[in-house]
């Protein structure tokens, strides 16, 4: 909001307090931040700091939001200063390659009734769901 005031200083002062707030806080899960530092980072002008951080929270297992957000990391309208980078459509054609393999083992989970393969992978914990790389 700040920013489409052109109150840039203040924007960026607010977003830098933000980062400072996410530190010691859970990145995952329900009460996680998720993206959050990788939005804060974009919108600071930081494109290479918010890669590297959207390259570590995927290889943590984020594959998109889900509490009130709408969109997935391609839409994402913090995430537009991004769009034109080869890394950034790199991981998000990983993970929506990722999200489809999920949903496609989740669909032949259901027609044949046998979910203890998903449940298997639910106990691995964190990290990639999607199989190693050469495969």
């Amino acid at each position: 909001v700040l920013r489409g005031l052109g109150e840039h200083e203040r924007s960026a002062r607010v977003l830098e307090a933000y980062m400072k707030y996410v530190v010691d806080r859970p990145r995952l899960g329900f009460l996680g931040f998720g993206i959050g530092d990788v939005e804060a980072l974009a919108l600071l002008g930081k494109r290479n700091e918010a890669l590297a951080r959207l390259r570590e929270v995927v290889d943590a297992g984020f594959r998109s939001p889900w509490f009130g957000r709408p969109w997935g990391l391609r839409d994402d309208p913090y995430l537009e200063s991004l769009r034109g980078e080869a890394r950034f459509r790199a991981i998000v054609a990983e993970v929506d390659a990722d999200i489809a393999r999920m949903r496609e083992r989740a669909a032949q989970a259901q027609a044949s009734g046998d979910w203890q393969p998903l449940l298997a992978l639910a106990t691995q914990g964190e990290g990639r769901v999607a199989p190693p790389k050469d495969e």
